[in-house]
């Protein structure tokens, strides 16, 4: 049985009407099955439910749960393996993301997930990037590649590119040699992708905006 100690939880206070963060002093982690790892966190991003306080509170209320697990992209060091594990092994870096319905806080010393929601982290990637990236980086792939099917040649317009996803994927476009146009909404945010661009090695078409847009990805083909 393995526990972990500094678990950070985001509680409902005031009968559904404002929200604080906790940290436990100690939690109990799921038994290690055969396709589990134990993970030693080294960083996490502090991801929050992209929803509001009375939808936090009602879907709590539903579940008969008082709190939310805080934080679900993660990177460290595997510390124990199920007996099936093949993809990874004690002592490996790692970075992952937690499922929603794991109720495992990713701001802890430890936790355990399965093999497959976690991949060896690249040498050259800090923990701290590596958690930071890996939810928007794998939103971006997931757009482009399976759902977009981008190719080589392609026009691809990504609304609001100076934002973390939008950041995402400018980059994987450009590997990909699709062309981009982003949008902007700031003389920051058009310096940013500037930057960006000069970094890539491509001059970006930018598009001012007068009211930020969530980001959205279109292709042409």
């Amino acid at each position: 049985m393995y526990r972990t100690k500094g678990s950070v939880f985001m509680d409902i206070d005031n009968g559904g009407s404002s929200l604080s963060f906790v940290m436990s002093n100690e939690e109990k982690l799921p038994d290690l099955g055969k396709y589990s790892v134990l993970i030693e966190v080294r960083a996490c991003g502090l991801t929050l439910p992209l929803c509001d306080i009375n939808t936090i509170s009602q879907t709590l209320r539903k579940s008969g749960k008082k709190r939310v697990a805080v934080g679900q992209d993660i990177s460290g060091v595997v510390r124990a393996v199920g007996t099936d594990v093949s993809s990874v092994r004690i002592g490996d870096q790692v970075v992952g993301i937690i499922p929603l319905d794991y109720e495992q806080s990713g701001c802890a010393e430890k936790l355990v997930l399965q093999e497959y929601d976690v991949v060896i982290k690249p040498n050259s990637v800090s923990f701290i990037d590596a958690a930071s990236c890996i939810g928007e980086g794998m939103t971006a792939y997931l757009a482009l590649h399976y759902l977009g099917r981008m190719t080589s040649g392609d026009t691809i317009l990504v609304v609001n590119g100076a934002s973390p996803l939008g950041s995402a994927c400018i980059q994987l476009a450009h590997h990909w040699g699709a062309r981009v146009v982003a949008t902007c909404s700031t003389s920051d945010e058009k310096l940013y992708l500037q930057t960006l661009g000069n970094k890539l090695g491509e001059k970006l078409s930018i598009l001012p905006l007068f009211q930020p847009l969530k980001p959205t990805i279109i292709l042409k083909k």
